[in-house]
């Protein structure tokens, strides 16, 4: 992909070039302009790009002890979305004991509270 990418661009340069040449004065410095701050714009995107990608490699993927794990996992398949419990629920227990006894009590993984935030 990247040889695809250098070889459309050399030929792109070639086609402006002599379209610079041939236009002469201020549409030729127009022109140039334009093409420079193109040239600039997808160098900035590059550098974001690997950025993005550099930073997910380092801070993205989580491997425990390495020779145990195979193959780092990334953080996404590790964290799972969790439920709090709204204000008005948690005052309806006495204190941390109590929601945890409520909450064997039942039997399920929730406490019915359906519209919780994520």
């Amino acid at each position: 992909m990247a040889l695809i990418e250098s070889v459309i661009s050399g030929v792109v340069s070639s086609v402006i070039e002599k379209a610079i040449n041939k236009a002469g004065g201020t549409a030729g410095e127009q022109i140039r302009k334009a093409y420079q701050d193109t040239q600039a714009v997808q160098a900035r995107l590059r550098a974001e790009q690997n950025y993005v990608e550099q930073y997910q490699k380092r801070h993205c993927q989580l491997k425990v002890m390495p020779g145990l794990m195979k193959e780092p996992r990334p953080l996404e398949d590790i964290y799972t979305a969790v439920k709090l419990l709204d204000d008005k629920s948690i005052r309806y227990f006495v204190g941390l004991n109590d929601l945890e006894e409520t909450y064997r009590a039942k039997g399920r993984r929730s406490f019915g509270t359906r519209d919780a935030k994520r």
